[in-house]
């Protein structure tokens, strides 16, 4: 995964993580990323709603699957493809009137910003998928993820249960050096004590 990817990652991660799952701050959020300021500079919202918490719920649900299983399966492939090319940014034109050919609108949908450049002596296209509105930008952020599944933990920590991305964190087993400091001093206190009453453990 290049950094790019891994940033939007991040921002997929924070507004999982989000308790409130605030609409204004995951639209923020988003919108500030490369894939969305260098690509199509725009991006859907939704002003009518304040939060996205029944998306956050199900995307949750998503990634805590991936992570168990570590893939997804043909269903979930399926779904991940259709969301995709369902939640394309699209465009309505307006035609000046209605013809036997055309109707006075139609709807375009823009799936990729292509981008020109040189490259060994040669100009070659580069394409960018274009990333439009909070539920494109879970839906892409996860098939980013489905390529590298064991990159994404959850924080085992007691009452924490944050996504993390073990490679821009540098956390392997929980979210933060914090956590980790709060898990070991808690298992030292369990191996203490389970060391001065021996009898506890016989009987479990």
């Amino acid at each position: 995964m290049n950094p790019l990817d891994a940033s939007f990652v991040d921002c997929f991660l924070a507004f999982l993580n989000d308790p409130s799952a605030n609409a204004r701050a995951a639209e923020k959020r988003f919108r500030a990323h490369p894939y969305i300021t260098e690509r199509l500079h725009l991006f859907k919202v939704s002003p009518d709603v304040k939060a996205y918490a029944s998306l956050q719920k199900d995307f949750r649900e998503k990634l805590s699957q991936l992570t168990k299983t570590a893939f997804l399966t043909n269903a979930d492939l399926k779904e991940l493809a259709d969301a995709l090319n369902r939640l394309q940014f699209d465009i309505r034109i307006q035609f000046p009137r209605k013809t036997k050919k055309r109707t006075p609108e139609t709807i375009i949908k823009i799936g990729a910003r292509v981008n020109y450049v040189i490259e060994k002596h040669r100009v070659i296209p580069q394409i960018h998928p274009t990333i439009s509105g909070v539920e494109g930008a879970c839906w892409y952020a996860l098939m980013l993820i489905q390529v590298e599944p064991e990159r994404v933990r959850i924080c085992p920590l007691k009452n924490c249960g944050k996504f993390f991305d073990t490679r821009t964190t540098g956390q392997r087993r929980y979210c933060s050096k914090e956590h980790t400091m709060k898990a070991d001093k808690t298992d030292a206190a369990r191996r203490m004590h389970n060391h001065r009453h021996p009898d506890e453990i016989k009987k479990r």
